[in-house]
């Protein structure tokens, strides 16, 4: 009897799937449940932070290893005088208020020239080290001392200026 013929007789037999409910009792305790297999968001915040600090921890060290290096490739004599430039800045800086200054419409101009030759000096910084003549790459860092030093001292006088000229400005006569 060949197989073919066997399942054609048997066919209604065949077709039925019926599980005895007293075996799949029997088996049932016997499966351990499977744990869910839920990531955690947790995890996933972990991941997402350390993939975000990896690049800005990498390109701060870079950017740290480049300053040094970037500072050997300038002139001694520059540095003396950017040494002697960046202390008198920050005397400058420290006797002026610049929050004020940022919020006062008068003089906000002067505190938008200073943000763009703080972004032209980086600009310029970067340059360093990469085929621009060392002689006038020296004079333009010069040049973004002098006039930011200039800009300091202006800002410093309009403020000693809007003292002296609105002391008794609410003194009704």
């Amino acid at each position: 009897m060949s197989i073919k013929k066997y399942i054609d007789e048997n066919r209604n037999k065949l077709d039925q799937a019926e599980v005895p409910s007293e075996l799949w009792e029997s088996i049932s305790p016997k499966i351990k449940a499977l744990p869910k297999n839920h990531f955690p968001w947790y995890w996933a915040a972990a991941i997402l932070v350390l993939g975000l600090s990896i690049p800005l921890v990498w390109k701060m060290q870079i950017k740290e290893k480049a300053l040094p290096q970037q500072r050997q490739l300038l002139p001694s004599s520059f540095l003396s005088l950017e040494k002697n430039y960046s202390q008198e800045l920050d005397s400058l800086q420290n006797r002026i208020p610049l929050a004020e200054v940022k919020n006062d419409p008068d003089l906000n101009w002067i505190y938008n020239e200073l943000a763009a030759l703080e972004k032209i000096n980086e600009k310029y910084r970067s340059d360093i080290g990469k085929g621009v003549p060392e002689d006038e790459l020296v004079k333009v860092l010069i040049d973004y001392y002098e006039k930011r030093l200039h800009l300091l001292i202006r800002i410093e006088r309009e403020l000693k200026r809007k003292e002296k000229h609105h002391p008794h400005e609410n003194i009704n006569l």
